[in-house]
């Protein structure tokens, strides 16, 4: 499955991104390539129109997009701050022993 877009192009000579990615991309965290990454001064306007195009035009890819995403966000839910809390209290031994 190819994909769609992450775009990150720097603004003026601050060289702060306009697309600031907290998470790991997307393909990291499916385990495969789904969503095409055009970065830095590779971001133009036909490209992104191109893969606008693209799933406007093919609906199908969009809905499997779209359950490749939510298998993502279900995954990212997993209670992942009370984990973190649990594993940092365990390591200093303060986990209710």
């Amino acid at each position: 499955m190819s994909g769609t877009i992450v775009g990150v192009r720097s603004l003026g000579s601050t060289n702060q991104p306009f697309l600031k990615v907290e998470q790991p991309p997307p393909h990291l965290l499916a385990g495969r390539p789904i969503v095409r990454e055009i970065i830095q001064h590779g971001l133009t306007a036909e490209k992104l129109g191109a893969e606008i195009l693209r799933l406007i035009n093919n609906p199908r890819f969009t809905t499997e997009l779209g359950t490749v995403f939510s298998a993502i966000h279900t995954d990212l839910r997993r209670d992942a701050n009370r984990a973190a809390a649990a594993a940092v209290l365990d390591l200093v031994g303060r986990n209710g022993d």
